[in-house]
């Protein structure tokens, strides 16, 4: 549970009261990697070998996209993240 939404990984489901929301591939295992490291900074470049592997060649913007459509999913207010906070000049950090 993250906040107000239930995370169902095998399912790659958040539930936000009665609102089913499907999660890309790529947000479950983001999500996945922030829950391991909570409270830790992680650069961009650690999220993109972490989640997309080193035969991808994403951009760091792929990490800023992604954290966009996974904030829309899981914070009450995306614009004001409570979660998935930005160090800015580094990368991203996860609160519960």
């Amino acid at each position: 549970t993250i906040g107000e939404v239930s995370v169902d990984f095998k399912r790659r489901m958040a539930k936000r009261g009665a609102k089913e929301l499907f999660l890309t591939h790529y947000e479950t295992e983001l999500l996945k990697l922030f829950l391991r490291r909570k409270g830790q900074v992680l650069e961009r470049a650690q999220i993109l070998r972490a989640v997309w592997g080193e035969d991808d060649y994403p951009t760091n913007r792929t990490v800023d996209q992604f954290i966009v459509k996974l904030r829309q999913k899981v914070e009450k207010n995306p614009k004001k993240p409570a979660h998935i906070q930005t160090v800015h000049g580094i990368g991203y950090k996860f609160e519960e």
